[in-house]
């Protein structure tokens, strides 16, 4: 009796920790400055390739001044890597991009600071990071704080592997 009750327990805790784990998206939202858009029809043709990017639920774009926001879908995260790609395919170019990410803090061995987005294999180095910065991110490192941080990058390449942080904060879940 007692191992079934213990059994029951169990499965009702990890029934818990998934649906917390996974009630939102780990990167839920990224805002790029696109360049060469002219006119409607490149905005539809940048959103048709966008739409096909893992986890995109929505897309807003400003076509004035080539604003361009993604949101992810309920529980999901963006797949950032494949945005450079979809916006090359495009015919277009990232002039920047701000990355909201949940996850947590590494700091290795030469004292680089790095997030481990959760959900994912993606780990992103933190670049250009300012004292005050520095010094929570290390604090939510030794907890082990699940953190969401938001950074940029000017002019991106074919891969996004570090980006400067503007704002860190605990994550709410």
């Amino acid at each position: 009796m007692r191992s079934k009750r213990l059994t029951w327990i169990t499965v009702f805790v990890l029934a818990v920790l998934v649906s917390v784990t996974s009630s939102y998206a780990r990167v839920p939202g990224v805002t790029m400055v696109i360049k060469g858009m002219s006119c409607p029809f490149c905005a539809f043709g940048l959103e048709k390739k966008l739409k096909k990017v893992e986890g995109v639920k929505s897309i807003k774009i400003t076509l004035k001044t080539g604003k361009t926001v993604l949101s992810a879908e309920d529980g999901k995260s963006i797949n950032v890597s494949q945005i450079p790609k979809a916006v090359k395919d495009a015919g277009f170019t990232i002039d920047s991009i701000e990355i909201t990410a949940v996850g947590t803090i590494i700091i290795d061995d030469q004292k680089e600071m790095s997030l481990q987005v959760d959900g994912t294999s993606d780990t992103y180095r933190l670049t250009e990071v300012k004292n005050p910065v520095k010094k929570r991110l290390r604090s939510f490192a030794k907890s082990k704080t699940i953190v969401e941080v938001i950074g940029s990058i000017q002019k991106p390449g074919d891969s996004i592997t570090s980006f400067t942080v503007l704002r860190v904060s605990e994550a709410s879940a």
